[in-house]
């Protein structure tokens, strides 16, 4: 009997790799993407994981790894980039929408044939900043945003196609992504996180892989769809 397989978007990211470790030690196939080989060569060898490289704004790109990995149970969308300030230019706003939005669509919409004939579901990231804005992120919080309404769209639409639609909404984690807001050079801004936070820490990359583990579960998450889960310690609880 052939494992079952799960395609990790930015899986070579801090959030991703902890995901398909997870998914692996669960007996999945696990294939994880990278932007280039340098974010492919970041990451070990390990047992039934194999790494792709994968632009998810590229039809051609995203139709060649589902051409590639042809039989899969679950998709992951985590692949994505934040430039903050930038983000109030145009262009740079237009390809940070175009990752996040529009390359979580892409790879839903390539999807849908193979999930629908294997029941699988898919798992997109959202995140706190979909339910509030971000002062330095425009693009990245629009995006979110859209994601998440991208989500409970797909869920009712591909609930006929038997495929589920869920997603995370991490909080601050601690990942390369924040490793600026955790130095010595934001005491007062980690400060204001933490207290805010009510369980007084960053979160951890593996807190987030757990939860995706389940939504993406039939077994466990069989009658979950269309769900923004939020995974934060709790930031979200306060007004």
């Amino acid at each position: 009997m052939s494992l079952k397989k799960v395609i990790i978007t930015g899986g070579c990211g801090d959030i991703g790799f902890a995901t398909g470790k997870l998914f692996q030690s669960k007996g999945f196939e696990v294939v994880l993407t990278g932007i280039n080989e340098e974010e492919i060569n970041s990451r070990p060898k390990i047992e039934n994981v194999s790494y792709e490289i994968l632009d998810v704004t590229s039809d051609e790109s995203a139709q060649e790894l589902i051409s590639k990995h042809n039989d899969f149970n679950v998709l992951i969308n985590a692949a994505g980039i934040v430039m903050r300030e930038k983000e109030f230019e145009v262009n740079y706003f237009s390809h940070v929408v175009d990752v996040h939005l529009n390359g979580t669509y892409r790879m839903c919409a390539k999807s849908i044939g193979i999930l629908s004939k294997n029941k699988g579901s898919i798992v997109n990231f959202s995140s706190m900043l979909a339910f509030f804005g971000g002062t330095l992120s425009p693009a990245y919080s629009s995006a979110k945003g859209g994601i998440s309404q991208l989500t409970k769209s797909l869920a009712i639409n591909y609930a006929s196609k038997n495929v589920r639609v869920n997603a995370v909404a991490p909080g601050w984690i601690a990942t390369k992504m924040t490793d600026t807001l955790r130095s010595s050079k934001f005491p007062e801004r980690e400060k204001e996180i933490l207290s805010r936070t009510p369980m007084k820490r960053w979160g951890e990359p593996e807190d987030i892989a757990g939860p995706i583990y389940f939504l993406s579960s039939e077994e466990l998450a069989g009658f979950v769809t269309g769900v923004i889960l939020p995974i934060d310690g709790g930031y979200l609880a306060y007004p």
